[in-house]
């Protein structure tokens, strides 16, 4: 096989095998093999869900979805650009983009800080508004740090040193998934 690496390709075979019951670590083992690159294989597949993590969270993350649909609801009583920003978080949400959940977070902290800073610009600072602020940041930011790492976990890398043909000491990276 060739070391052309074609991603979009790699993402729908990967997602077949996985529905199939294969594991990342055989999908990994296999496409390094194979001849692909194992840096591109590691980054493809730590954003992939196994079948038994998306089944043990998936409630969360339906969760999630909802949530920023409701708020995006209530953006449609006053449009503006936070609308458009809110239907792109529920298309990175809903077609599961785990990679992109950091602007979730980043939209929240900034609706957070933006909030606040009104608050206490109007001397408005009172536990019921400060609620009114917490809760739908919150929303954005707890999710957006936690979803992300229980329902796709980080690989590890295992370093192994091996002789190459010329007898020279060698240093490869493996990279490990759990599932």
């Amino acid at each position: 096989m060739t070391n052309s690496f074609d991603e979009k390709d790699f993402i729908r075979t990967v997602n077949a095998e996985i529905e199939d019951g294969k594991s990342k670590q055989e999908i990994y083992d296999k496409a390094v093999a194979d001849g692909l690159p194992p840096k591109e294989v590691a980054d493809v597949l730590v954003n992939i869900p196994s079948v038994a993590r998306w089944q043990k969270y998936k409630i969360w993350h339906h969760l999630y979805l909802t949530a920023l649909i409701l708020l995006g609801v209530v953006n449609l009583l006053a449009p503006s650009i936070a609308l458009a920003v809110q239907a792109a978080l529920i298309f990175i949400v809903a077609t599961r983009r785990f990679k992109y959940y950091y602007f979730c977070v980043v939209v929240g902290g900034w609706g957070l800080a933006t909030l606040i800073a009104t608050l206490l610009a109007y001397n408005t600072m009172s536990f019921t508004n400060l609620l009114a602020v917490v809760i739908p940041s919150a929303v954005f930011i707890l999710p957006g740090i936690l979803l992300p790492k229980f329902i796709v976990p980080k690989y590890t890398v295992e370093n192994e040193v091996y002789i190459n043909e010329e007898g020279n000491q060698r240093l490869t990276h493996k990279y490990i998934f759990t599932e």
